[in-house]
């Protein structure tokens, strides 16, 4: 038997390819002290209850929360090979700190994942945006889809930001062959089921909280994406996402790629 791993990444996460063989999805300690933007974020994994129990046809819509403060989670090293291939929506901020891939840096980091298998399977197109001078829509989901676990469920450890196991993942079932979770780096009140959704910037606003990316970043600082309301036009070929305002704040936490090495 075997089943998919579908894992949706919202909000302020940084997507960085390491050669062919890995992705790193950083998220960057924000607020307090030696924070990159003023809004204290919460990374968290998030699943259906459902997900707890074998056999399930059918989801609880009740979440289990697991905070992933300075925890490091790792995908499975299994299923279909790695295509590391990023959406272009996606903001392309420069290069990372090396120390911050390594793991010698984890003051910058307040979570990670650790993705060697499988692929983009969807994300947010995002709102409208002026990016380093040019109009573009700018994604605050993506979707990754590791296709061909073996077995019946999934277990996965949980580790600190330094490499030692702190625990695990309660073991997860698939429901209709798929174990669907959800990694969150947003401010508290963002986050699901009660998400309380702020207002837009004003057109010509920035990003609110995208200069926090510069902490991971040899720059020390990144350009500032400007909201551009409609600008871009209708959307075309919306993702799933997108049709849900719930997914993530895009103007509140746009998501971004960065470089290594």
């Amino acid at each position: 038997m075997a089943f998919t791993l579908r894992v949706s990444f919202h909000g302020m996460c940084m997507f960085v390819r390491d050669g062919t063989q890995a992705l790193h999805v950083l998220m960057p300690t924000t607020g307090g002290s030696g924070g990159g933007c003023c809004d204290v974020h919460a990374p968290r994994l998030i699943f259906d209850s459902a997900h707890l129990r074998a056999n399930q046809t059918g989801r609880d819509d009740a979440l289990v929360h697991i905070s992933l403060q300075k925890k490091k989670l790792e995908l499975p090293q299994v299923g279909n090979a790695l295509d590391n291939t990023l959406p272009g929506n996606l903001a392309n901020v420069g290069q990372v700190v090396g120390d911050v891939i390594t793991g010698a840096d984890t003051e910058a980091l307040a979570s990670r994942v650790l993705i060697r298998n499988g692929s983009c399977t969807d994300f947010a197109k995002g709102a409208c945006w002026t990016w380093q001078g040019q109009l573009q829509r700018l994604s605050h989901v993506v979707e990754w889809s590791v296709v061909g676990v073996s077995g019946d469920s999934l277990s996965l450890p949980l580790y600190s930001l330094t490499g030692m196991q702190t625990g695990t993942v309660p073991t997860l079932h698939p429901i209709d062959g798929v174990v669907e979770m959800q990694v969150w780096h947003a401010p508290y009140q963002e986050l699901p089921p009660d998400y309380v959704i702020p207002a837009p910037p004003v057109r010509g606003g920035d990003a609110q909280h995208f200069s926090g990316f510069g902490i991971l970043l040899t720059a020390g600082t990144t350009d500032v994406p400007t909201y551009e309301d409609t600008a871009c036009g209708t959307l075309v070929n919306p993702s799933k996402y997108d049709d849900d305002p719930r997914s993530a704040v895009t103007w509140s936490c746009t998501s971004a790629e960065g470089e290594y090495p």
